[in-house]
């Protein structure tokens, strides 16, 4: 009987394991683009007239200014996400809304931390993969132009503090086609505020 007790005991412990893994890790399945496509709001689908520009792990002095020059040109805005340390370091400088996690990795502790600081997690839809070694304004403009679509969220990097080096060059170089392309497709591009399609409206 003992033995048999102790048998059902074990199995509890790691169904209850199992369990608490899923609990934890499943959340982090966002990373995978078809997994992303069954929750819209968290890959920040938006309004099918616009395309949400969107860029982390700034700002950067060598890659920010010169791609804020190429949107002001534009007369586009956008949305950056910033690395938490430069917002640690100067408050003033942003009051952040939103949260993206690293690589779209999100786990119930990212969940629950968003969720307590009043963040609402956003992801994206659309991406140029500038942060592939090698990578090119040509192959971030063929990677975008396969997934870009009216209420895409699409993501860029300006700066190369978490990706190597060539990524945010990349992603510069295949600014001005974005926006050509956008504007081709009588798609209007600019920031997260006003394109989403659920949920509050961030600035």
């Amino acid at each position: 009987m003992h033995g048999r007790a102790g048998s059902r005991a074990a199995v509890w412990v790691l169904a209850g394991g199992a369990a608490l893994a899923i609990a934890q890790g499943a959340p982090g399945l966002t990373a995978l683009a078809p997994v992303r496509r069954l929750f819209p709001g968290l890959a920040g689908a938006g309004r099918p007239d616009h395309v949400a520009l969107t860029f982390d792990d700034g700002p950067d002095p060598r890659f920010t200014p010169r791609l804020l020059a190429t949107l002001d040109a534009r007369r586009v805005h956008a949305t950056f996400f910033l690395l938490g340390l430069i917002v640690q370091a100067a408050p003033g400088l942003a009051v952040p809304r939103l949260y993206r996690p690293p690589y779209g990795v999100l786990s119930a502790g990212a969940l629950i931390a968003a969720h307590r600081l009043g963040l609402r997690p956003i992801l994206w839809s659309s991406w140029g993969r500038e942060w592939v070694p090698g990578a090119t304004p040509g192959s971030v403009q063929a990677t975008l132009a396969s997934t870009l679509d009216g209420g895409a969220t699409v993501l860029l990097h300006d700066s190369e503090a978490a990706a190597p080096a060539g990524t945010a060059a990349a992603a510069l170089g295949a600014l001005p086609w974005l926006l050509d392309e956008c504007a081709r497709r009588g798609l209007r591009a600019g920031p997260l505020a006003g394109h989403l399609a659920d949920g509050p409206r961030p600035g």
